[in-house]
């Protein structure tokens, strides 16, 4: 029995040691938690919420960033589609001016001709003689031009100097290849006068006229 009561009083013992000694740790647990609550929770606390701050933060900077470059290449794709449309209706209107100059200049040649016929037609009556014998040079020196060698190269590289010469594509007929046709009957003489009527009207010399026949085949 002794040897029983002194084991429980052992045990007793031991207990009360154990006791003692979770009481000091509880105590100093609770010490030591507001040791950090004073000194280092609101340090954490706020070490945290700058750290979820950045964080956010880089998120948003990244999104507003891949916004950006897709506004940036929308863009970059309008301005290219609209560069595109720009490129087609500037070749339309430079197509469109060149046509409506090509046609002002019909539009000129065509009253020019017009005057030189009225011209014509008051100075001299319509007589469809046969051609006169001599050289396409006698020819034009018969018809009181004084600038022979540019009305002679005008007018051979127009109709060959043939008072008969007809265009089959326009119609263009004589020496001067009047578009009118040959109004001004086939005297080769007469068809000289008249074009150097035209020439005279439209160009004021034979030797623009023959300078602007080089440069666009036509005058």
């Amino acid at each position: 029995m002794q040897k029983i009561h002194g084991l429980k009083l052992n045990l007793f013992s031991k207990l009360d040691t154990l006791k003692h000694k979770l009481s000091l740790l509880r105590k100093w647990l609770k010490k030591t938690w507001k040791k950090l609550d004073k000194k280092w929770l609101w340090t954490i606390l706020l070490l945290g919420i700058i750290l979820f701050v950045l964080i956010f933060t880089s998120i948003r900077v990244l999104a507003a960033r891949e916004h950006r470059l897709e506004q940036i290449n929308n863009l970059e794709v309008q301005l290219t589609e609209v560069s595109e449309e720009h490129s087609e209706t500037k070749e339309q209107l430079e197509l469109r001016l060149k046509r409506e100059k090509e046609l002002k200049r019909q539009i000129e040649r065509l009253e020019a001709r017009k005057q030189a016929n009225a011209v014509y037609a008051q100075s001299e009556p319509v007589t469809p003689l046969k051609a006169p014998s001599g050289s396409c040079t006698d020819w034009i020196k018969q018809a009181g031009v004084e600038d022979v060698d540019n009305a002679y190269a005008l007018i051979m590289r127009e109709s060959g100097c043939n008072p008969r010469a007809v265009n089959s594509s326009s119609g263009a007929c004589g020496i001067p290849q009047n578009i009118n046709g040959c109004t001004f009957g086939y005297d080769p003489i007469a068809q000289i006068k008249w074009m150097q009527n035209y020439v005279f009207e439209r160009y004021r010399s034979w030797a623009a006229a023959n300078q602007f026949q080089l440069a666009n085949n036509y005058y």
